[in-house]
């Protein structure tokens, strides 16, 4: 090989040599660009995922915490409609109480005018039948005899009348006692319909019961002029009788019916939907 050619080769590896190492230079020098990308992307991606990562666990935290508080709201919701559906259940337990309660007292009350009407029928019989006690005993036509005879019958019949009816007026008196007793406690006229200042029409109508004496209703004293007094007194009665709106007393719909209507009512507009 002359020296000319040897020289060709030297420049050739050289060059080859030279062209080698740019490469690895230029490559070594991409692959740290594109190292140093990939770096900037990883970054790039990690902030993004972690301003991902972070609004999302700031919105699921928003919905957690409004997801509590709704369920708070919820219960509290519940608590308060069962606080007041135990508290109505209180009042309607206690109201079927008083309806119990009044219940008896009503009865007592119909059971002290159907007496008061059997009173007031038999002192008609009595009253007329002093009117024919009067005319038989001035009629001077009649025997002597035959007089004393009817009027011992008239007597007799107004005796038994009067014994009837102060029968019937101290059974009266027991119910009324016991009514007048009720009347400021228990007896609850709202309930029924009847307005409060029937309440103390009530009571004069039983009071003035109390204060009548039908003893004086005897055979010797039924001419008596007290009778007179007697009589404006059981026609004040009569009076009043007629004047009380007892008939109220017996509400067209059971007051058990009444709170179960409540409660239907209650519960509808107290429902709660999950």
């Amino acid at each position: 090989m002359n020296f000319r050619s040897l020289t060709e080769n030297l420049n050739l590896n050289e060059l080859t040599g030279e062209l080698r190492d740019g490469i690895t230079e230029t490559y070594a020098s991409m692959m740290k660009s594109l190292r140093k990308n990939q770096k900037k992307k990883i970054r790039n991606l990690k902030r993004k995922k972690n301003r991902l990562e972070n609004r999302f666990l700031k919105e699921l935290e928003e919905e957690r915490m409004k997801l509590k508080m709704e369920e708070e709201e919820m219960r509290k919701s519940l608590e308060e409609a069962l606080e007041k559906q135990v508290e109505t259940s209180k009042e309607l337990i206690e109201m079927n109480k008083r309806e119990k309660e009044n219940r008896v007292i009503v009865e007592m009350i119909f059971d002290i005018a159907r007496n008061w009407t059997d009173i007031d029928f038999w002192f008609s019989q009595i009253l007329g039948m002093q009117e024919v006690l009067k005319s038989v005993e001035e009629n001077s036509d009649e025997k002597e005899h035959k007089k004393g005879n009817s009027a011992a019958m008239i007597r007799h019949r107004m005796k038994k009348k009067a014994d009837l009816i102060q029968r019937l007026h101290d059974s009266n008196i027991e119910l009324v006692e016991k009514v007048l007793d009720s009347l400021k406690e228990t007896l609850d006229f709202v309930v029924f319909g009847i307005e409060e200042t029937n309440r103390n029409g009530l009571s004069v109508f039983l009071n003035s019961m109390m204060n009548i004496q039908f003893l004086t209703l005897d055979s010797e004293q039924l001419i008596d002029s007290g009778i007179n007094q007697m009589k404006e007194t059981v026609f004040e009665i009569r009076e009043l009788l007629f004047q009380l709106p007892l008939y109220q007393l017996r509400p067209r719909k059971s007051i058990r019916q009444y709170l179960w209507d409540q409660i239907d009512s209650f519960d509808q507009s107290h429902s709660i939907c999950f």
